[in-house]
């Protein structure tokens, strides 16, 4: 069972989340993020179960089992798999717990296979276009 999402907020903070990425806030028993994303949580509505990220870092284990089963949300800077926080957190908890979600929603669907850090990995993503818009 998924209980764990882990969502990589990108420059356009909050703003920029999908709609699913914002159920899934609204319907987190617990939400860790950074301070400087608090007021947009309070702006959309969401008060209950927020959380500064801890210092140190390793107090978020502590956390996280304690939370086990129970709808979490960690909001992290950028890729989460690319030397952040979701990096060292995929190794705690098994990849059927957690879910990793991207702003990039390709970048997404990579990490719902194989659940692994993306550090040291090159990516290439390509995206289909029209040749002939590049004659314009």
């Amino acid at each position: 069972m998924t209980w764990l999402n882990i969502i990589g907020v990108d420059e356009t903070g909050l703003a920029g989340l999908s709609e699913d990425q914002r159920q899934r806030l609204k319907s987190a028993k617990h939400i860790i993020t950074a301070d400087r994303w608090r007021e947009e949580l309070h702006q959309m509505g969401i008060n209950e179960g927020v959380e500064i990220w801890p210092s140190p870092f390793r107090e978020i284990y502590e956390k996280l089992e304690q939370w086990r089963g129970q709808p979490c949300v960690i909001l992290a800077t950028g890729d989460p798999l690319w030397y952040g926080a979701g990096s060292s957190i995929v190794n705690r908890f098994p990849v059927d717990e957690t879910r990793i979600i991207y702003t990039d929603e390709e970048l997404d669907l990579l990490d719902q296979e194989d659940g692994v850090r993306r550090e040291g990995e090159l990516i290439l993503l390509l995206e289909e276009f029209d040749m002939r818009d590049c004659n314009q």
